[in-house]
């Protein structure tokens, strides 16, 4: 589980909602460590499937990883018609989730922009407040009250959580933001702030126009003054974060880039696009990750 999904955990059990974290090799308690504006919080969870039926699964890993964290779950999910929330940078995994559990599980997408940082440890810092946008993605629509009481629930933990009826084009522009600032900060192992630096500039732009030319060829209502507008406004938010895709080439894990750039990549290619700005950061951090 990574630094979203601990700070995802953490207040969601600080709010008083039993929390169970699940993975096929941990069944034992697990200490959680919380800084955030609030203070410094200590918190004792138990991992593995809880002995009450949930309400929802939370799935907080990459986008790689989500079918195979998935798996071992499977049959409970199905035989509950388990709600999923699918939280993660890049997009791709709605299809292969529905090919694993079938099309009577409900499956929300979300989207978050909220800052996390875990260290060697595992001690989550919640490094900037932003917020989650979360929407219907496939299955079975969520009853007007559950979906409620699931909203409610999640906003009291980690405020402010909004829902919509056009989860994709928040999805698209999450990518969009991810897919200039995750590849050049990972490359250049600088912090995001960095990337408002005038070196920075001319790739930054062209980078935002292959976006904005690809939108309005798919149809998506996301054009170039408002791309520049919302990620050099990321970047500003965010000017002391290093981005999780920096983290894990820093640390010679694997990347997000094919959920991320991609996903882009091969969606554009479907319209006739070549985005070669995008191509090359998506070969360079490939080439990165092999060494």
């Amino acid at each position: 589980m990574g630094a979203l999904g601990r700070l995802y955990a953490a207040r969601l059990a600080l709010s008083g909602t039993q929390v169970s974290p699940l993975h096929p090799r941990h069944q034992d308690d697990c200490n959680y460590r919380l800084t955030d504006a609030h203070g410094e919080h200590n918190l004792r969870l138990r991992w593995g499937w809880p002995l009450l039926p949930p309400q929802a699964l939370l799935v907080t890993v990459k986008a790689y990883q989500v079918v195979t964290a998935l798996t071992p779950w499977a049959p409970q999910i199905r035989n509950l018609r388990l709600p999923l929330i699918l939280l993660h940078n890049g997009m791709g995994t709605l299809a292969p989730c529905q090919a694993l559990l079938g099309e009577q599980v409900p499956i929300l997408l979300a989207s978050s922009t909220h800052g996390a940082l875990r260290d060697e440890q595992g001690h989550v810092r919640h490094t900037g407040l932003g917020a989650t946008t979360i929407g219907h993605g496939a299955g079975p629509s969520l009853s007007p009250l559950f979906q409620q009481a699931l909203c409610d629930l999640l906003e009291r933990a980690l405020p402010p959580l909004f829902w919509t009826d056009h989860i994709e084009q928040a999805l698209w522009l999450k990518l969009a933001i991810n897919a200039v600032i995750n590849p050049l900060t990972a490359l250049h192992q600088c912090p995001n702030g960095a990337l408002a630096e005038g070196r920075f500039a001319d790739q930054r732009q062209h980078l935002i126009a292959e976006l904005a030319g690809f939108f309005s060829h798919a149809g998506i209502a996301l054009d170039e003054a408002r791309l520049t507008a919302t990620i050099d406004a990321t970047i500003a938010a965010t000017a002391g974060n290093l981005s999780s895709m920096n983290r894990d080439l820093a640390a010679g894990r694997r990347t997000e880039i094919d959920a991320i750039t991609g996903h882009l990549l091969a969606e554009a290619r479907q319209h006739g696009l070549v985005l070669e700005q995008h191509q090359r950061l998506y070969d360079a951090i490939k080439h990165a990750e092999q060494q």
